[in-house]
């Protein structure tokens, strides 16, 4: 099954992308649990692309190993592997493998046994798919600025609204022994108890849910509650209650302030969070008839 939803629409072209060898190198950023690993890994098997997948810790070394392996047409797909923003060897290692012109070629600079046989250079054809749930600063550090520069970079900024659609796509699917309709009602269950304010709101929470409904059909309600409560974060719940009170912003914020203890600026940022728009939204360009002055909007 491939999850419908609009906010996967540019992470599916830069992919196809990369498997048309229109791109070296995109990289698809969002938090963890919302299935991007889960439909990459979809896209490429519906193109019947010979993919490679690495999603374990690496060395640099270990990269270098796994990149020679696979130099040769193929579409790599490396899936937030642990320190790799960290690492200064593996970012230039990345960077040789990405160049948007020329001759790409890796090459590992010392000797060492656990080259196993390979060269200490090799030509570089392949597409690098790369899956991470952090983006560190790029502006505080040139070298991953440099490699940011040759990707084609989605951001999966996904709305409480996106994350509901993605969660009730996936319940749709057959899991272990539970019918269409107890999966729908684990679905209900969560669109009823969260909000906004819920942090963590993942597929990883449909899942749960659906281990606490295995586990006891009578009570997984209250266990499923009590997990969705502590998800809850108060200032969050705070600042959305407040907005949603019609109370003037200067009200607002002299609210929040007092009973939160933080600040104006913290007010505004988590209301940022909370009521985001897509990245995704489609901007149309209209012409209005009275003025014949061109407008934007979002639909």
């Amino acid at each position: 099954m491939v999850i419908k939803s609009p906010a996967y629409f540019e992470m599916e072209k830069y992919i196809e992308m990369v498997c048309g060898k229109l791109s070296n190198f995109c990289v698809i950023h969002s938090e963890g649990g919302l299935g991007k690993t889960y439909s990459s890994q979809v896209i490429l098997k519906g193109k019947n692309i010979d993919y490679a997948y690495l999603n374990s810790f690496t060395s640099p070394l270990e990269l270098y190993n796994f990149l020679y392996d696979n130099a040769e047409g193929k579409v790599i797909l490396i899936d937030d592997t642990e320190g790799i923003w960290d690492n200064k060897s593996i970012i230039s290692i990345l960077k040789n493998a990405t160049e948007l012109s020329g001759n790409r070629v890796i090459s590992w600079n010392s000797t060492t046994s656990k080259l196993e046989g390979r060269n200490n250079t090799c030509p570089f054809n392949s597409g690098i798919i790369l899956l991470t749930n952090q983006l560190p600063n790029a502006e505080k550090n040139p070298h991953i600025q440099a490699l940011l520069s040759r990707s084609f970079l989605a951001k999966l900024n996904f709305t409480y609204e996106e994350k509901l659609d993605i969660i009730k796509e996936v319940s749709k699917t057959e899991y272990k022994d539970l019918k269409e309709e107890q999966r729908k009602e684990v679905f209900d269950f969560i669109k009823e108890n969260t909000s906004p304010a819920t942090r963590n709101l993942s597929i990883r929470t449909l899942i749960k849910m659906y281990h606490f409904y295995l586990f006891d059909k009578t009570n997984w309600k209250e266990l499923a509650g009590s997990m969705l409560f502590k998800g809850i974060s108060e200032k969050r719940k705070l600042v959305y209650e407040l907005v949603r009170s019609g109370k003037t912003i200067k009200q607002q914020i002299a609210e929040y302030t007092q009973d939160s203890g933080f600040s104006r600026m913290d007010y505004f940022r988590i209301k940022k969070e909370l009521f985001k728009t897509s990245s995704y939204a489609r901007v149309k360009v209209t012409k209005s008839q009275e003025n014949g002055k061109t407008k934007k909007t979002i639909q």
